[in-house]
């Protein structure tokens, strides 16, 4: 048995809400490989975005590059913006 189904098994013997993910398709630089079982727990549930990049069609890896460059941008547009005091928005 994987370590990860025993980690699993405690997880929900303890009462802790958790699910078993599996890498099905590698994008971006994560350091998994395809085919790697996870275990995430409730808790964990905000460090998972998916899918990455903005829905613009991409198709390339070209396009899928701009696309994600361009959530990039985004993410950081929206943090700026939050972290300006309402005066200076005008």
């Amino acid at each position: 048995m994987d370590d990860v189904y025993a980690e699993l098994a405690n997880a929900l013997a303890a009462g802790e809400k958790s699910v078993l993910a599996r890498i099905i398709r590698q994008a971006g630089s994560a350091p998994r490989t395809v085919g790697t079982r996870l275990l995430v727990k409730a808790d964990d549930l905000h460090r998972v975005h998916c899918p990455i990049g903005v829905a613009i069609g991409a198709q390339t890896p070209e396009e899928i590059a701009v696309s994600i460059v361009a959530e990039l941008i985004q993410v950081r547009a929206q943090a700026h913006a939050e972290r300006r005091p309402a005066a200076e928005i005008r």
